[in-house]
Parts: structure tokens; C-alpha cells; sequence
């Protein structure tokens, strides 16, 4: 793998993680506040937790499978 191409894949893993775990903080505060007041957008709030980590985890594997693929030396 080329330094050039191993550093923008650095830098795409940096703004997937750092974009998500974002999110998720800030959703994670706000559910932590509304838990006791509104439990439904509390819960609303969860959700999209778990569905911005598995959107994270989904773009951390596919960018991780191209690097894979990338370092095989098979033909093909």
C-alpha cells in the first residue's frame, strides 16, 4: 500500500470515528436528560445511537475490506 493511500485512509477511519462517536455523545446526553421526563424521545434517541454505531462499524469494515484487499498479492 502507497504512504499517500495509507494516509487517506487514515484520515476517512479519523472522520468516520470521530463523526460517530460524536453523534452518539451527544444523543447519549440527551436521552441521559430526557430519560425521567420523556422516556419516548429518550428512547428515540437510543435508537439512533445504535443505529449511527452500526453505520460506523459498517463503514470501518468496508474501508478495512478494501485495505485487505488491497495488501492480498493473489491475482484476481
Amino acid at each position: 500500500m502507497s504512504v499517500r493511500l495509507a494516509g487517506s485512509v487514515g484520515s476517512e477511519l479519523q472522520d468516520i470515528i470521530a463523526h460517530s462517536v460524536s453523534v452518539m455523545v451527544v444523543q447519549a446526553g440527551g436521552a441521559r436528560l430526557l430519560l425521567r421526563s420523556d422516556p419516548d424521545r429518550a428512547r428515540d434517541s437510543i435508537l439512533t445511537i445504535e443505529h449511527i454505531g452500526r453505520e460506523a462499524l459498517a463503514d470501518l469494515r468496508r474501508l478495512l475490506g478494501m485495505l485487505r484487499k488491497d495488501d492480498d498479492p493473489s491475482p484476481g
